[in-house]
């Protein structure tokens, strides 16, 4: 879980006076080094023996070794070097997700549902293969080149690509587009440092093409990232200096961040989106806006982290993320969840419940008196459950074992000339069926056990099925715009967004 962390501006951090002091750990791993009966890499016991130390302290404080601390921050940095590609390992074989539009390997020729079975000459696949050995071999540094043997179907023989590597942009922003007239919908993955501008170039584009009077912004499922990037987000909806959040930790005296120029959308109707998968940054959006009562929450009740990591540089190249403080949302709430209860969806009872846990029966005001309270996550104004695949459905197995997606590859080759008939992402959410021949074949391509195309289950959720494949075959002719415009149409959080924001 990210958190709404700030990174350290310092350089590598010296010793100080008490960790030269002879202390019992440091004096274990010597006396491992110097007389332990078998020859012990002390290096090899610093991670369990830190990170057996943070476990004590919080669940979002972590150490980060050199290896994986450049991995652990180019989700945020916003960029990495490789040949751009989304993947999978499926039936042990890499497939590719997605070609990232304007990248390396969508100039190269490299589609969707292709499999990567050779590398520089060298296969590449197995059932010890894992995602650290396929990025190993596909990343590389900008302007290097690598040669990949592509199995793709309907091919007699290997296709062979020689990709060059280049700078490939990690997005935080997944849809922006208007969803009706005069209202936009916008979708945040993540608060990265390139969130701001691609937030700001996807409004002004929209409000270009026509004036946004209602902005629907949807942060679920979006675990967080940079403070200063929810800060800035805020500051867009908020006028005047009204206080967006502020942090108070031990060492750290009270720091408050405030709205403090004129944005982009400081009048119009707003409506956020947020579920148990919204944490960090995105309850600080949601917090300030629902304590300014600027505009509307609704879905399901927010993660609960209420806490903010620090990053230092450490000697080596390592790096440690450390909880430093606690923000609070301008009424003053702490919205963190109890540590015990972390990875734990809120019962549903507790959901429909029109007050935050027991935990914390504090009443907090909004500016218009409306309470609110803290003590585990943000309750959304209006309570909307999700519906998706439900354990023990055909759906659900066919998602969670991956038959559904596997057989979304097969007919985005099969079928592409007929899939991709609309020329657009819209143009094919819009489509009111798939073809007769993709669903009908669903039954005899999956590998599960009394699958057929007489079960009753089939029968009864046809529906619903057609259209999760559709919106998996979005993702493959489309990227994400293809696969969140078909999910909206059938998305009664957004549906009943829109319901509220038309009254």
């Amino acid at each position: 879980m990210w958190a709404g962390y700030r990174l350290h501006s310092g350089g590598p951090l010296g010793p100080t006076p008490e960790s030269t002091a002879a202390n019992p750990l440091q004096e274990v791993l010597s006396l491992i080094e110097k007389v332990y009966v078998d020859s012990v890499s002390v290096d090899s016991l610093h991670k369990p023996a830190i990170d057996a130390l943070l476990a004590q302290l919080d669940p979002f404080s972590a150490y980060l070794p050199a290896e994986d601390l450049q991995a652990a921050n180019e989700p945020l940095e916003g960029s990495f070097e490789g040949i751009g590609v989304e993947f999978t390992r499926l039936n042990d074989s890499v497939l590719v997700v997605a070609a990232l539009s304007g990248g390396p390997s969508e100039q190269a020729g490299i589609r969707a549902g292709d499999k990567i079975v050779e590398v520089d000459g060298k296969p590449l696949g197995g059932p010890d293969l894992t995602n650290q050995m396929v990025i190993h071999q596909l990343r590389g540094k900008k302007g290097s080149r690598v040669k990949l043997g592509i199995f793709r179907s309907g091919q007699p023989s290997l296709l062979y690509f020689t990709v060059v590597r280049d700078k490939i942009p990690i997005y935080s922003l997944d849809l922006a587009y208007h969803i009706k007239p005069g209202t936009a919908y916008i979708r945040l993955n993540k608060f990265a440092a390139s969130t701001m501008q691609e937030f700001g170039e996807a409004f002004d584009r929209l409000n270009r093409q026509q004036k946004i009077e209602r902005l629907i912004l949807d942060l679920r499922g979006n675990p967080g990232g940079y403070l200063n990037a929810a800060t800035d987000l805020a500051d867009e909806f908020l006028d005047g200096n009204k206080l967006i959040t502020y942090t108070e930790g031990r060492t750290k005296p009270r720091e408050e961040f405030n709205a403090s120029r004129l944005g982009r959308f400081e009048q119009g109707k707003l409506l956020v989106l947020i579920d148990e998968g919204s944490a960090s940054a995105s309850e600080i959006i949601a917090g300030s806006v629902q304590d300014w009562d600027r505009g509307l929450l609704m879905g399901r009740r927010s993660f609960g982290k209420g806490t903010v990591q620090e990053q230092f540089d450490l000697q080596a190249g390592a790096g440690l993320r450390l909880t430093v403080a606690r923000y609070y949302t301008p009424s003053g709430r702490c919205i963190q969840k109890p540590y015990d209860d972390l990875g734990l969806e809120w019962p549903d009872d507790e959901l429909k419940a029109k007050h935050s846990p027991a935990s914390d029966t504090t009443r907090y005001r909004t500016a218009s008196g409306r309470s609110v309270f803290a003590g585990g996550g943000i309750m959304p104004d209006s309570v909307v459950s999700e519906e998706g695949p439900k354990l023990g459905s055909l759906l659900y197995s066919l998602i969670s074992s991956g038959e559904l997606i596997r057989y979304s590859y097969y007919c985005s080759d099969r079928y592409r000339k007929e899939l991709t008939a609309a020329g657009s992402a819209a143009g094919f959410a819009a489509q009111n069926s798939l073809p007769t021949a993709v669903l009908s074949g669903l039954p005899s391509f999956v590998q599960l056990d009394d699958f057929t195309p007489n079960a009753p289950q089939w029968k009864s959720e046809q529906a619903e099925i057609a259209h999760w494949l559709k919106a998996y075959l979005g993702r493959q002719l489309y990227n994400s715009e293809g696969f969140y415009r078909v999910l909206h149409r059938r998305d009664p959080v957004l549906q009943r967004a829109l319901q509220v924001l038309g009254q």
